[in-house]
């Protein structure tokens, strides 16, 4: 079956932009910043091209016009008001983006190709991970009690659809990164797991 997008990819990642800073989870000042730091260090060629200034590293005050020059140009394209928006830009959006709201938008992004951001994890991360699985746990039971309520999972459930829905993503990506992980932990017996998609 063919999936159907009613919005593009920057689209998307600009929508969980607002939608994070209408939750209060993003401040658009150490947000332009950030992603200032990260165009200018990801995708040189188009920040070049832009309008977007390196704040000067010396002169204090010509830094804090340059970053209220940037942050004036972040607003503009997190309001919708100036639709040009590189592509190349895309990456260092959304890795600006506080959490959770990255892992929203990678979670989305990834999903467009039926694929998991699975985190790769280090052999010392074995507790944060399982934490961080248990966690994602408990969100999906949250997510998941208003639904089966009544027993039935149906058109009636729709307003807690989608919160469920991304809470399931997100165990299933976290469960991948863990499942990874115990595979890596063996290695000659690695080959006979069959890993989640994108876990490896």
């Amino acid at each position: 079956m063919t999936k159907r997008f009613h919005e593009t990819r920057i689209e998307l990642v600009r929508r969980i932009a607002r939608e994070a800073q209408a939750e209060r989870q993003l401040v658009v000042t150490a947000f332009a910043d950030t992603f200032v730091t990260l165009a200018h260090t990801m995708a040189a060629a188009a920040f070049d091209e832009s309008n977007l200034r390196l704040p000067h590293p010396t002169d204090g005050s010509q830094y804090e016009k340059d970053r209220a020059h940037n942050r004036q140009i972040v607003d503009r394209w997190l309001r919708g008001k100036v639709e040009e928006f590189p592509a190349e830009f895309e990456e260092p959006w959304v890795m600006a983006l506080p959490e959770p709201a990255r892992e929203r938008a990678l979670l989305a992004l990834f999903d467009r190709y039926d694929r998991l951001p699975a985190k790769k994890l280090a052999p010392d991360q074995g507790l944060s991970s399982f934490s961080d699985m248990l966690a994602h746990a408990a969100r999906v039971t949250d997510a998941m009690a208003p639904i089966v309520a009544d027993g039935r999972i149906d058109e009636g459930d729709r307003p807690h659809l989608k919160p469920a829905l991304e809470a399931v993503s997100h165990l299933m990506a976290s469960l991948a990164g863990m499942q990874a992980q115990l595979a890596a932990a063996l290695p000659d017996e690695a080959r006979n797991v069959v890993l989640m998609r994108s876990a490896g």
